[in-house]
């Protein structure tokens, strides 16, 4: 089963997307930050990381960036 780390700060969104995901065979998990998700790829493996691009703190490409640099062969949607 294909895992994704599914990043928000809209909560509603991303759980509703991550649900939606679920019924579709992903394991889905959801961050509503980019530290939150550099929290959560630090703990567990993901085929995909989806993410908002406008986020308080850092954006989604910050993100993006410093997810490559832990594993550049996980995509960034």
């Amino acid at each position: 089963m294909k895992a994704i780390l599914f990043v928000d700060d809209h909560e509603v969104l991303a759980r509703l997307s991550c649900e939606i995901l679920e019924m579709q065979g992903y394991r889905a998990v959801s961050a509503y930050s980019a530290a939150d998700a550099l929290d959560k790829f630090a703990k567990e493996r993901f085929d995909i990381l989806v993410t908002d691009f406008r986020m308080e703190g850092m954006n989604g490409l910050e993100l993006a960036k410093q997810v490559h640099q832990k594993d550049p062969s996980v995509p960034v949607i």
